[in-house]
Protein backbone atom coordinates (compact mmCIF):
# COMPACT_ATOMS: atom_id res chain seq x y z
CA UNK A 1 0.00 0.00 0.00
CA UNK A 2 2.55 2.51 0.74
CA UNK A 3 4.36 2.33 -2.78
CA UNK A 4 0.69 2.31 -4.33
CA UNK A 5 -0.03 5.11 -3.02
CA UNK A 6 1.74 7.53 -4.06
CA UNK A 7 1.45 6.41 -8.09
CA UNK A 8 -2.21 7.29 -7.24
CA UNK A 9 -1.70 10.99 -5.49
CA UNK A 10 0.25 11.98 -8.16
CA UNK A 11 -1.48 11.28 -11.49
CA UNK A 12 -4.71 12.71 -9.39
CA UNK A 13 -3.82 15.28 -7.58
CA UNK A 14 -0.85 17.08 -8.88
CA UNK A 15 -2.27 17.38 -12.51
CA UNK A 16 -5.84 18.19 -11.70
CA UNK A 17 -5.15 20.51 -8.79
CA UNK A 18 -1.79 21.82 -9.00
CA UNK A 19 -0.73 21.97 -13.09
CA UNK A 20 -4.13 22.97 -14.23
CA UNK A 21 -4.75 26.43 -12.15
CA UNK A 22 -1.36 27.33 -11.36
CA UNK A 23 0.66 27.13 -14.67
CA UNK A 24 -1.97 26.37 -18.01
CA UNK A 25 -4.66 28.98 -16.55
CA UNK A 26 -1.87 31.75 -15.82
CA UNK A 27 -0.04 30.42 -19.44
CA UNK A 28 -3.64 31.30 -20.98
CA UNK A 29 -3.68 34.59 -19.04
CA UNK A 30 -0.63 36.06 -19.33
CA UNK A 31 0.59 34.71 -22.30
CA UNK A 32 -1.75 33.88 -25.06
CA UNK A 33 -4.83 36.09 -24.87
CA UNK A 34 -2.13 39.35 -24.71
CA UNK A 35 -0.53 37.87 -27.56
CA UNK A 36 -3.57 37.79 -29.35
CA UNK A 37 -4.34 40.82 -28.51
CA UNK A 38 -1.32 42.73 -29.23
CA UNK A 39 0.16 40.32 -31.75
CA UNK A 40 -2.26 39.03 -34.13
CA UNK A 41 -4.95 41.76 -34.10
CA UNK A 42 -2.64 44.56 -34.64
CA UNK A 43 -1.08 42.81 -37.65
CA UNK A 44 -4.58 41.43 -39.14
CA UNK A 45 -5.73 45.37 -39.04
CA UNK A 46 -1.72 46.81 -39.89
CA UNK A 47 -1.05 44.05 -42.38
CA UNK A 48 -3.38 42.25 -43.81
CA UNK A 49 -6.15 44.38 -44.56
CA UNK A 50 -3.87 47.50 -46.22
CA UNK A 51 -2.26 44.82 -48.04
CA UNK A 52 -5.80 43.66 -49.49
CA UNK A 53 -6.19 47.10 -50.04
CA UNK A 54 -3.07 48.07 -51.44
CA UNK A 55 -2.07 45.10 -53.59
CA UNK A 56 -4.84 43.00 -54.18
CA UNK A 57 -7.22 45.18 -55.35
CA UNK A 58 -5.17 47.25 -57.59
CA UNK A 59 -4.00 44.04 -58.88
CA UNK A 60 -7.36 42.84 -60.17
CA UNK A 61 -8.09 46.52 -61.19
CA UNK A 62 -4.88 47.20 -62.66
CA UNK A 63 -4.04 43.75 -64.38
CA UNK A 64 -6.70 41.22 -64.08
CA UNK A 65 -9.54 43.39 -65.79
CA UNK A 66 -7.45 44.79 -68.44
CA UNK A 67 -6.63 41.59 -69.46
CA UNK A 68 -9.65 40.40 -69.71
CA UNK A 69 -10.89 43.10 -71.70
CA UNK A 70 -7.62 43.71 -73.63
CA UNK A 71 -6.62 39.60 -74.76
CA UNK A 72 -9.81 37.50 -73.35
CA UNK A 73 -12.49 39.31 -75.19
CA UNK A 74 -10.54 39.92 -78.47
CA UNK A 75 -9.29 36.52 -78.58
CA UNK A 76 -13.01 35.13 -78.46
CA UNK A 77 -13.95 37.60 -80.80
CA UNK A 78 -11.08 37.67 -83.25
CA UNK A 79 -10.30 33.55 -83.05
CA UNK A 80 -12.83 31.30 -81.17
CA UNK A 81 -15.81 33.24 -83.17
CA UNK A 82 -14.03 32.80 -86.64
CA UNK A 83 -13.23 29.27 -85.78
CA UNK A 84 -17.07 28.53 -85.31
CA UNK A 85 -18.22 30.27 -88.46
CA UNK A 86 -15.05 29.08 -90.45
CA UNK A 87 -14.30 25.94 -89.41
CA UNK A 88 -17.27 23.91 -86.71
CA UNK A 89 -20.22 25.37 -89.39
CA UNK A 90 -19.10 24.32 -92.38
CA UNK A 91 -17.52 20.73 -91.03
CA UNK A 92 -20.96 20.10 -89.44
CA UNK A 93 -22.61 21.13 -93.33
CA UNK A 94 -20.26 19.33 -95.77
CA UNK A 95 -18.93 16.25 -93.60
CA UNK A 96 -21.39 15.25 -90.00
CA UNK A 97 -24.44 16.21 -91.37
CA UNK A 98 -24.05 13.87 -94.52
CA UNK A 99 -22.35 11.23 -92.28
CA UNK A 100 -25.69 10.90 -90.16
CA UNK A 101 -28.17 11.47 -93.25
Amino acid sequence: PFVIVPFIIVPFVIVPFIIVPFVIVPFVVLVIIPAVVLVVIPAVVLVVIPAVVLVVIPAVVLVVIPAVVLVVIPAVVLVVIPAGVLVVIPADVHVVIPAVV
